[in-house]
């Protein structure tokens, strides 16, 4: 009868053993999975890559409790270490080549790898000869994210599962603000470009089929005379001559770039001191496409029309003095054929 209750008493044990266990497991996942998805958030609002870096190594150490990890990233044709941990000795890590090691294994293929062993493992060539056990996630198709540590069988399938939902919310932030700074560097470089034409420059969107500037250049000023008061406003308004054709023409350019059609033609315009000629040259965002904006540069032509004006006003008159000499001389020519 004693073995019987001691037996009873040890299953009912090892049961309350395993429902404490799965509990506690429970939890442990819940906390991992809530702790997890702050660091996705704050992720999500980091401005750089430095941000990001550091903020999944912090869920690294913090949500994971890995005390021995890196993040390496793709460079040219080495994956070039961005981050340890604070737990990792300072050679922790180095640059590898894209195919050496696990490291280059979990890029090239795109796969997470769980290492229970290393001295078991063919393929691994630890940084540090005490590192015996690890897992290996891609962070994307930029980089991997890499843990160790000094014993073997270190690490669960759980936690290379939580890395893995860990590094794809890094892989998604790394590519968002490369995206932006490449969007940044490409708009740095529009502004720059813009600014530095020598022509009046604006850009423009059409709403309600008008031009609503929203960004001119130092160019601009310099030969209409306006300056901020004409962003936001309808450029029309502003540089458009009160004459019913030029308004006109002014509705038939709006519907053309509406429409998608680039404009180079030949123009006057108004500004702050008169009437001036331009070629007009209007480009839009999208080409054979309903559009929504654009760019118009206008080029200063007044001096070589009116070059082109006296000198259709000289021939004129070169015309004129012909035909009157060409009169005057026929009389005495008639007499002098008569003569001869």
């Amino acid at each position: 009868g004693g073995r019987e209750f001691a037996e009873l008493l040890a299953s009912d044990g090892t049961t309350t053993r395993e429902r404490t266990r799965t509990e506690l497991a429970r939890r442990d996942c819940r906390r991992v999975t809530e702790q997890r998805h702050d660091a996705a958030t704050d992720l999500a609002a980091a401005d750089d890559e430095e941000t990001v870096i550091a903020r999944a190594m912090r869920a690294s150490e913090e949500v994971l409790s890995f005390d021995k990890s890196t993040i390496t990233l793709k460079q040219g044709d080495k994956l070039v270490p961005a981050a340890d941990s604070t737990g990792s000795p300072v050679d922790g890590s180095r640059p590898m080549a894209l195919d050496e090691g696990i490291a280059g294994q979990t890029f090239q293929a795109g796969e997470s790898v769980l290492i229970n062993d290393v001295d078991a493992t063919e393929a691994a060539a630890p940084a540090q000869p005490e590192y015996l056990s690890g897992l290996s996630v891609p962070v994307g198709d930029i980089g991997v994210f890499q843990a160790v540590a000094t014993v073997p069988g270190a690490f669960t399938r759980d936690d290379l599962n939580h890395a893995e939902l860990l590094m794809s919310h890094v892989a998604v932030s790394l590519e968002r603000v490369r995206a932006e700074d490449d969007l940044r560097a490409e708009r740095d470089r529009l502004a720059a470009l813009f600014e530095n034409i020598p022509d009046a420059a604006f850009s423009f969107e059409l709403a309600d089929g008008e031009p609503v500037v929203r960004d001119i250049n130092s160019a601009f000023t310099e030969t209409f005379g306006y300056g901020e008061e004409v962003v936001g406003a309808s450029i029309d308004e502003y540089i458009i001559p009160d004459d019913p054709t030029a308004e006109s023409k002014a509705g038939e350019f709006n519907e053309r770039l509406h429409n998608g059609e680039s404009l180079r033609r030949e123009c006057r315009r108004k500004t702050t001191s008169g009437i001036r000629d331009f070629l007009m040259y209007v480009v839009p965002l999208e080409l054979g496409a309903e559009n929504v904006g654009g760019y118009a540069i206008y080029s200063d032509i007044t001096e070589r029309r009116e070059r082109e004006r006296a000198l259709r006003r000289q021939n004129e008159r070169l015309d004129e003095f012909a035909s009157v000499v060409s009169h005057d001389l026929r009389n005495p020519l008639s007499v002098a054929e008569g003569y001869l």
